[in-house]
């Protein structure tokens, strides 16, 4: 069984809007893959959930559509986009604070630092996910002083060259 769900997105203002949402089922006995069930694009709340709600509209698919939105449900949801001042993905933590990932996001640098220490290739993983996403994003760069660790974000910017002289 191979149950899928694509779900591409862009970022515009400050805004999750999807760029392209679409699910599938193909089974191990069928010869042929099945086609993608299109969702559209430019909405910024998830469509499969009414999918799975409607059975007239998608017939078969609405089944699919119920198994990948309890899947997600399912899911650990992470806080990483909080930029008010008082954000716990802006502070330093204990770098020992690095045995499972916290929902509030307040330990990613010591979860990181330790991933780059032990597990450097998992570690370029995810800073190459991130590259799909943010091609300006080069790597995790974590500063540990005291036991304390902060993450900061090293950026991969080639601007075309200006000439300043006026000619």
């Amino acid at each position: 069984m191979d149950e899928t769900i694509i779900v591409s997105h862009l970022t515009y203002a400050h805004r999750f809007m999807f760029k392209d949402e679409a699910f599938r089922f193909s089974s191990d006995e069928r010869s042929a893959e099945a086609s993608w069930e299109r969702l559209g694009s430019g909405h910024s709340e998830a469509k499969i959930v009414e999918a799975a709600r409607s059975a007239e509209q998608f017939m078969d698919k609405s089944k699919t559509a119920r198994v990948v939105t309890d899947i997600l449900k399912s899911c650990a949801v992470y806080q990483f986009h909080d930029t008010s001042y008082d954000s716990k993905l802006k502070k330093n933590c204990d770098a020992e604070e690095n045995a499972y990932l916290r929902p509030h996001g307040g330990n990613p640098a010591a979860i990181l630092y330790r991933l780059e220490d032990e597990d450097g290739r998992r570690f370029n993983s995810i800073c190459s996910h991130i590259q799909r996403a943010l091609p300006v994003f080069d790597r995790f760069e974590i500063e540990k002083l005291n036991g304390k660790v902060m993450l900061q974000w090293k950026l991969s910017l080639s601007l075309p060259r200006v000439s300043l002289s006026g000619v």
